[in-house]
């Protein structure tokens, strides 16, 4: 895979669906979008749950138009990545490790067969899981990093003179920790959550490591870090909180069960945004916070008197207006949920920029850089790793 054209063609495609992207459906209430994207949304509404499963988990959709089925075949083509997940042999879960943590080990373990770093730096390791794993199937020194004294006290109560752990700042102990990096090293970041990415990619680069494997996750945490590149700074891509929470929450694989329980909850809240807007009860957008489940099993009128009690908005409905008026706007919320179900596909997309972006920086220090998928998808959603090592002198 050609990395700088990939990501050429993704920022390409981004921009030229940014409105579907930029921000949360709901918020552009009651601008209509242009007449295609309303085209789309109006034609899903006649498709059962099964139909939207297979469109968010395969972006496959047979009964679309022409110009929705240009757009799912580029977007499909552009998230293609090389596939490097390992045919695993089952093996016993340790205790504490959850089936997705496991699978992850083990991938990344198989991945690192034959390359032989003389010593790991496992960042944020936690209790060690990983670094357990190098230890006894590499045969890999490890040295286990992370900010919680809790987790490394739990760490070192299983011995391993393969494993030194060490209690860190990956900020302000960045002098310390770098002495610390032998040549030869790798910098190991299994699932670095939101700018720890780019801090390891930075140790990676500041040190003498030579071997960089990095997973990023939590993209609505990265703050300003993201187009670091020089080619992404030429013609930048801002991306707002909502492009960063939707990179985060993609490529999860849904049932039709998740796609009935996230239309109910949205039945819900885009009525009472809707609501707010149509009787200017707020003089902004409000965020509504995730509500307790069971109060999705009330009558909408209950719900909406929930809802305006935790925000503070006053006012004078009754429960036979708030309810009628829930009726009423079912087809036109129905509407918005459908291009929020389109919106959800370009998250991938989103993903795939921020970290395509990183493995170019690091192509423009000279390293070699692969970008793969490593895990399944069902079982590790946050599946791209970026390799990189750095050029024999």
């Amino acid at each position: 895979m050609d990395i700088k054209q990939r990501f050429i063609h993704i920022r390409d495609f981004l921009k030229k669906y940014h409105y579907l992207w930029e921000m949360e459906i709901i918020e552009r209430y009651p601008t209509l979008p242009q007449e295609e994207y309303t085209q789309w949304a109006q034609d899903l509404a006649h498709y059962s749950f099964d139909s939207f499963t297979e469109l968010e988990n395969k972006l496959n959709f047979l009964q679309a138009e022409a110009s929705f089925q240009s757009f799912l075949k580029e977007l499909k083509d552009l998230i293609q990545l090389p596939n490097k997940v390992p045919s695993l042999e089952e093996s016993q879960l340790k205790p504490g490790v959850t089936l997705k943590k496991h699978h992850e080990i083990e991938c990344v373990s198989s991945f690192l067969q034959n390359k032989s770093p003389g010593r790991a730096l496992d960042f944020a390791g936690g209790a060690g899981h990983l670094s357990h794993c190098l230890t006894t199937k590499n045969k890999i020194q490890c040295l286990c990093l992370d900010s919680d004294r809790t987790l490394i006290s739990k760490g070192r109560q299983v011995n391993s003179p393969l494993i030194e752990f060490r209690q860190a700042d990956i900020i302000k102990d960045r002098k310390t920790l770098i002495s610390m990096i032998h040549p030869g090293s790798l910098c190991l970041g299994l699932h670095s959550c939101g700018n720890l990415s780019n801090q390891v990619i930075r140790y990676f680069e500041e040190s003498s490591a030579t071997m960089l494997l990095n997973f990023g996750c939590c993209y609505h945490k990265v703050s300003d870090e993201y187009n670091l590149s020089q080619l992404s700074q030429g013609d930048p891509l801002p991306l707002s909180q909502h492009a960063l929470m939707l990179a985060t929450r993609s490529h999860t694989i849904v049932e039709p069960k998740d796609l009935i329980r996230r239309e109910k909850v949205k039945r819900y809240r885009y009525s009472l945004h809707m609501l707010t807007q149509d009787h200017q009860l707020a003089p902004h957008f409000i965020t509504l916070g995730n509500a307790h489940p069971t109060e999705y099993e009330l009558s909408f009128a209950e719900y909406a008197n929930i809802q305006f009690q935790k925000v503070g908005i006053e006012h004078t409905f009754c429960e036979e207006f708030l309810n009628q008026y829930f009726e009423e706007k079912s087809h036109e919320v129905c509407f918005y949920i459908r291009l929020s179900l389109i919106r959800n596909l370009l998250g991938r997309a989103l993903e795939l920029y921020i970290i395509l972006d990183r493995a170019i920086y690091l192509q423009e220090k000279k390293y070699n850089v692969e970008v793969f998928e490593l895990f399944k998808r069902e079982l590790s959603p946050r599946n791209i790793g970026i390799f990189a090592t750095k050029l024999s002198s």
